[in-house]
């Protein structure tokens, strides 16, 4: 997708946390969980049923709209992993490297399951000394 053309809004499962994604098995090493084998195909037929798939081209931000409904007490920062690599694996975006994944974040939505994710052209940045120069001057030492 080009950079003007609107963002593209994508339905998904519910989160599977990122604690749920992996375990340790002697001698194999880090591998898949069942559930999140079960979830990675819930989460391609969604996007599956997306006619047609969009694919963007371009450096992306991503906002995920998670449901509150079922989720217990998960965190939103073990929301990201798993819908951001569905969506990579799909080819919806291209990779989700600091490159092509420019700004990513989870907003919890009360009444809802499963998630949204809007996928949009990301936007241009500050550059770094715009940045710093917003911080005290003992500080910026920090962030160079």
């Amino acid at each position: 997708m080009l950079e003007l053309e609107p963002p593209a809004f994508i339905a998904l499962p519910g989160p599977i946390s990122t604690n749920n994604l992996f375990s340790n098995v002697p001698g194999k090493g880090r591998v898949a969980t069942k559930n999140y084998k079960k979830w990675k195909g819930l989460a391609a037929d969604c996007i599956g049923s997306h006619a047609p798939i969009p694919r963007f081209t371009v450096p992306v931000e991503i906002t995920l709209f998670v449901g509150e409904v079922g989720v217990g007490q998960m965190d939103s920062d073990n929301t990201a992993k798993a819908y951001i690599d569905a969506l990579k694996n799909a080819g919806v975006i291209r990779d989700d490297s600091r490159k092509w994944l420019r700004r990513s974040e989870a907003v919890w939505v009360p009444g809802m399951a499963g998630c949204v994710a809007q996928i949009k052209a990301a936007a241009n940045v500050p550059n770094a000394g715009e940045i710093v120069a917003r911080i005290p001057k003992g500080l910026r030492e920090l962030l160079r």
